[in-house]
């Protein structure tokens, strides 16, 4: 009696042919299945063939297009890692030693009320450029209006009693001494009224200035030629003292800064020119060095790269002309040549 080995195959799972392409894509019959709706003839789908493969034994060679023309030959893959390398080798390639990475950057100027009330006039946008002694903004000055018109009714009322006092003085000063009819007591009396009423005089004046001074700090105007970067509140919001409502940023406040490697601090000083180069922008532009750092640090993450993130750097700034620094916004990314 012969025995036989091999497996029998479960009920219901279709044989695979010899040919690994003619299994994975040709339709296979399923008699399970067509016995059980006789009306019906069930195709099992292919399945998909792996990309950029080809079955030979049992080693996979990627060298030729799959089927449904997806993937890429073996020539394409070999043009395409020879670009990568190309660029990987320019990307790392050093920079010039006098070509330096830095940004632009603007100190800004906060516009605000040492007195507190509601916004009633925000005469600016942000984008808005603003010229020196343009009004920025106004706040509800109601009652400084009202102390300022007491404060100067005080002082009027004041002074015509000066006026008089020194009148009365001057009067008894001339009876004392022509004719003898008044005591040197009721002189000294008529002296210190007229001393009093100086004396409330110069105190009502400070009163009325310091009310002048609280009328017109609820209007501020622009210190110098600007560009509005922002506005904080909107017309009819309340405002708190000392908070700022318009943020500017003059073109003098606008630098650029960069850092430099030890090894190349020694070459540079104060009141030296260098090249600003802007992507998009016309032409380079000229900056003076007005600072150099005296403490070392890491390079700042905004402009790490292979060569020196992990060296110590030191930070400089340099200004430009009132002309050119219009035409710059802080945040742009910069190249500093150093003469």
């Amino acid at each position: 009696m012969k025995f036989s080995l091999r497996r029998s195959r479960p009920p219901g799972r279709s044989v695979l042919a010899k040919n690994p392409h003619t299994a994975l894509t040709k339709p296979v019959h399923d008699p399970i299945r067509s016995s059980a709706f006789p009306d019906r003839r069930t195709i099992i789908p292919p399945l998909p063939v792996p990309a950029c493969r080809e079955v030979e034994g049992d080693s996979f060679i990627p060298n030729r297009r799959p089927v449904h023309g997806h993937g890429i030959t073996r020539i394409e893959f070999l043009l395409l890692s020879f670009c990568f390398l190309l660029n990987l080798l320019a990307g790392c390639s050093p920079n010039p030693s006098n070509v330096f990475q830095g940004y632009l950057e603007g100190e800004y100027v906060y516009i605000s009320s040492p007195l507190g009330g509601a916004l009633t006039n925000l005469a600016v946008a942000r984008g808005d450029s603003v010229t020196n002694g343009q009004l920025l903004f106004g706040l509800e000055r109601g009652s400084e209006a009202d102390a300022l018109n007491a404060a100067q009714k005080n002082l009027a009322q004041a002074k015509a009693s000066l006026l008089l006092s020194e009148t009365t003085l001057k009067r008894r000063q001339e009876l004392r001494e022509n004719h003898g009819v008044i005591s040197a007591e009721e002189l000294d009396q008529a002296r210190a009224q007229r001393d009093a009423d100086a004396a409330q005089v110069a105190s009502l004046h400070a009163a009325l200035n310091k009310a002048q001074w609280s009328f017109d700090q609820k209007e501020q105007f622009a210190p110098a030629n600007a560009f509005v970067q922002d506005t904080l509140y909107r017309q009819g919001e309340y405002v708190a003292a000392q908070n700022p409502v318009v943020v500017l940023l003059p073109p003098a406040n606008i630098k650029t800064r960069f850092f430099v490697p030890e090894t190349i601090l020694p070459q540079i000083k104060t009141g030296d020119t260098v090249t600003v180069t802007i992507d998009g922008a016309p032409h380079p532009y000229s900056a003076t060095i007005n600072y150099i750092s005296t403490q070392n640090e890491f390079t700042p993450p905004v402009i790490y790269s292979r060569e020196n993130r992990s060296k110590l750097v030191y930070m400089i700034e340099a200004t430009f002309s009132p002309a050119d620094a219009a035409e710059l916004r802080p945040g742009q990314p910069v190249e500093v040549t150093i003469h």
